[in-house]
């Protein structure tokens, strides 16, 4: 999602939230220096812009397969792209290594039918080595947060595709919502069918978290967080149906 939508919008509420939303990645990624570390569905690069700012000392690879996002990647973080700390490709196939410590999914599943988590989720598998971890995060679209956040988004004017008074009201009570297209978005996603989703997964969930208040999960909060451990495993994805 573009910088004025997220990180540099107008409502200093969306600010807050994705911002806090980085922060917390951060801390749930907990990287040591040295680590091979995967950004998948990179965006416009403001998780790796956020880890070269803190001097961490990891080889990452920011992986944006979208060509447009792909192109705002490249003119944010492309100085930076040397190819010893920082690779930044549109292609698995380009990849630099083919396994990694800690991978990270942040704010991409939802643009994706469900139909289609089960095979990026087997990419994501085929790439974090045996002992690695992931995390995965997405938005609260379900329930008061979807009403707060609707709101907000009507009186920003940054609405999101199929947001109307029906979806809303929809999405309040967590009814199901016809998400059609290459790239739904975010109205009708329900976080919870994904957490369901992962209980199958040959990894375990280690943890999850709320941001940016924790402690209300998802009564009222932006997005959530799954850190899941493959070193721990469970049943094999041909499960994930």
């Amino acid at each position: 999602m573009d910088a004025d939508a997220t990180v540099e919008a107008r409502s200093w509420l969306k600010r807050f939230s994705h911002r806090r939303r980085l922060d917390v990645a951060l801390g749930l990624m907990a990287l040591r220096p040295d680590e091979r570390v995967l950004d998948y569905g990179a965006g416009e690069g403001f998780l790796l812009e956020r880890i070269l700012h803190h001097n961490v000392r990891c080889r990452l690879v920011g992986y944006e397969p979208n060509v447009e996002m792909y192109a705002k990647l490249i003119n944010r973080l492309g100085t930076h792209a040397d190819h010893s700390r920082l690779t930044l490709v549109n292609s698995l196939d380009a990849l630099p290594g083919k396994s990694f410590d800690t991978i990270c999914c942040f704010e991409v599943l939802e643009h994706m039918q469900e139909s289609n988590h089960k095979r990026e989720l087997e990419k994501i598998s085929r790439l974090l080595a045996n002992d690695g971890k992931c995390v995965i995060s997405v938005p609260i679209e379900v329930g008061l947060s979807s009403l707060f956040k609707n709101i907000i988004r009507f009186l920003v004017r940054q609405t999101h595709q199929n947001q109307n008074v029906k979806t809303v009201v929809h999405s309040l009570f967590g009814l199901k919502i016809d998400r059609r297209g290459e790239d739904p978005g975010h109205i009708g996603f329900d976080y919870r069918n994904l957490q369901k989703r992962l209980r199958h997964l040959q990894w375990k969930t280690t943890k999850t978290v709320f941001s940016p208040f924790n402690l209300l999960r998802g009564f009222f909060n932006s997005q959530v967080f799954f850190v899941l451990d493959k070193s721990i495993m469970r049943t094999n994805l041909r499960h994930l149906s």
